[in-house]
């Protein structure tokens, strides 16, 4: 069976940031998955997805209670040996 997803979750498997706000600060993490809990043969909640953080914690939230945004990409600029291979270029 596919889990839903909510609409205002991120996707399994994107790199994101919380809002701690006990700590005023955002984390950077990946979504790792889902987490379901179950009380005798009921489901009680769902849509709870875990977060393993940049700092190997590993934390469940509900982001319909969560700050959380995307991560922005981090773009590597280029250059080009005298083969016309691209290689990471040097940054400042």
């Amino acid at each position: 069976m596919l889990e839903q997803r909510r609409e205002n979750q991120p996707m399994p498997s994107s790199r994101i940031m919380v809002y701690w706000t006990e700590k005023k600060e955002w984390f950077a993490g990946v979504v790792s998955g889902t987490v379901n809990i179950t009380s005798g043969n009921k489901r009680t909640d769902d849509g709870l997805l875990q977060v393993r953080y940049d700092d190997r914690d590993v934390q469940v939230h509900d982001f319909g209670e969560k700050e959380w945004k995307y991560e922005p990409a981090k773009h590597m600029a280029l250059e080009f040996n005298d083969n016309e291979t691209p290689m990471a270029a040097d940054e400042d």
